[in-house]
């Protein structure tokens, strides 16, 4: 973990590209050397990296030069070396590693994410108390929560188009709609078992008290959909079938359809994969008499092409309460 965050925080310093796959191959490869031939074990260092980088080390002969150092010393100088105080080495190791502490960073990422700030002002904190290791198992764990409760509460919206056709998140709580009686929800994190029954709520929530015709859901940000979410989703296509409410999925990725179908979840007559958006505004808004005005709106948001047939796309500004939309 040590070796591989040093070198990622290097080349992000320097924009220069980081594999840990190779970085990891070639660890291993030097402790297979080092037990072979009865070596300490290798790892990265994190004073003796900062140290190469502000002596201006950019290559492998800087880590060739300082071996070869290193064995002239040990046949030369030990003595000499082992009268130094273990006060002197802590105090150079403690000035390299104030070094690499960047103050305006942090009070970047303090402006920006004060959840990933808090982080790493305990990772500090835990690498001082704890110990190296410790401290980034600590840091690990921290990051796995704060993941987590990203993707437990995820920021959903309905989305809407304005009228110079860009697109408009809104709350769930309003109620706004994409055209008369189709609401676009955009749910923006994987389904899993943690989050899904959000995800109920809010697709429950848009069913009444005055149901709307369709309800289309934005796959684009769900990247994976879990057994627990696939049978939630089979549940919630029944109980809006029952409710004569048409049910859509747009941007479904390929994988994302493969897990819905293994979940046993096909299209209907009420249930519509990878349907096109301007298809079902086209079909939602001529029921409702949509005006042509509205039609410009909607191509500048790239919803529809032009030559796609008659003009008949979002009625009014774009954006209506599924109440008004459902009367038609």
């Amino acid at each position: 973990a040590q070796s591989s965050s040093l070198a990622r925080a290097y080349a992000a310093r320097y924009d220069e590209p980081f594999d840990a796959d190779h970085d990891l191959l070639g660890l291993g490869a030097a402790n297979l050397a080092a037990m072979a031939s009865g070596a300490f074990v290798v790892n990265s260092s994190v004073t003796k990296t900062e140290l190469s980088d502000r002596l201006g080390s950019r290559t492998q002969w800087a880590s060739l030069v300082a071996a070869g150092a290193v064995l002239v010393a040990a046949f030369t100088i030990t003595g000499a070396l082992s009268l130094l105080p273990v006060a002197v080495l802590a105090t150079v190791v403690l000035w390299i590693a104030l070094g690499m502490i960047r103050p305006s960073a942090l009070r970047t990422l303090y402006r920006h994410r004060r959840d990933e700030w808090v982080i790493a002002m305990i990772t500090a904190v835990g690498v001082i108390v704890l110990g190296i290791e410790a401290g980034i198992l600590l840091s690990v764990a921290l990051c796995l929560l704060n993941h987590v409760r990203h993707g437990y509460n995820p920021k959903n919206h309905l989305v809407t188009v304005d009228d110079q056709g860009r697109w408009t998140m809104h709350p769930v709580s309003e109620r706004s709609a994409l055209a008369p009686g189709l609401y676009l929800y955009r749910f923006q994190a994987a389904l899993y078992y943690a989050n899904v029954e959000k995800f109920l709520d809010d697709v429950r929530s848009l069913c009444g008290p005055v149901p709307p015709r369709c309800i289309c859901i934005d796959f684009s940000g769900i990247t994976d959909v879990d057994f627990t979410s696939g049978q939630v989703l089979q549940s919630l296509s029944a109980y809006v079938a029952d409710r004569g409410i048409h049910l859509a999925f747009v941007h479904v990725s390929e994988e994302v359809a493969a897990q819905l179908h293994r979940s046993d979840l096909d299209p209907t007559a009420m249930l519509e994969f990878n349907t096109r958006l301007h298809d079902l505004i086209d079909h939602y808004a001529v029921a409702d008499g949509a005006t042509a005005e509205a039609m410009e709106m909607v191509e500048a948001a790239g919803l529809r092409q032009a030559g796609d047939g008659p003009r008949k796309i979002l009625g009014g500004r774009g954006r209506r309460k599924a109440a008004s939309g459902s009367e038609g």
